[in-house]
């Protein structure tokens, strides 16, 4: 968050995303799968969700603070967008299911995020 330059910042989210997934993605599946079937775990789950959420608003709200949030983006669609490309499912899938190695899902990342999020010269 302390990143001046907008792009470099989504990149430096992409690597410790990354990184915190590597760790933890497998008991983030193990949480999200047995939510359903246990009240206390589907409230931990909730509140990973809530949580993850918050997060990756105070990204976008920091984006558009800096004036750099692409200009057909408020800050909810940002979040939502945000939580969504860098959600620990999307990782699971493309590194368990898919193959993908943990640099392989972190430069896609990034680079889709600066992509789509930042405002680009016109």
């Amino acid at each position: 968050m302390q990143e001046p330059d907008p792009r470099r910042r989504l990149l430096l989210n992409a690597h410790n995303s990354r990184v915190v997934k590597h760790r933890a993605g497998a008991i983030m599946e193990v949480i999200r799968a047995a939510a359903p079937g246990d009240a206390e775990i589907g409230e931990l789950w909730n509140r990973i969700q809530t949580d993850f959420h918050a997060n990756q608003r105070a990204i976008i709200e920091s984006l558009a603070a800096d004036g750099a949030l692409a200009a057909d983006l408020d800050t909810d669609t940002g979040a939502d967008m945000l939580w969504a490309l860098n959600h620990p499912t999307l990782y699971h899938l493309l590194t368990s299911e898919r193959g993908w190695t943990p640099d392989q899902y972190e430069q896609w990342l990034g680079e889709l995020l600066a992509l789509r999020l930042l405002k680009h010269p016109e």
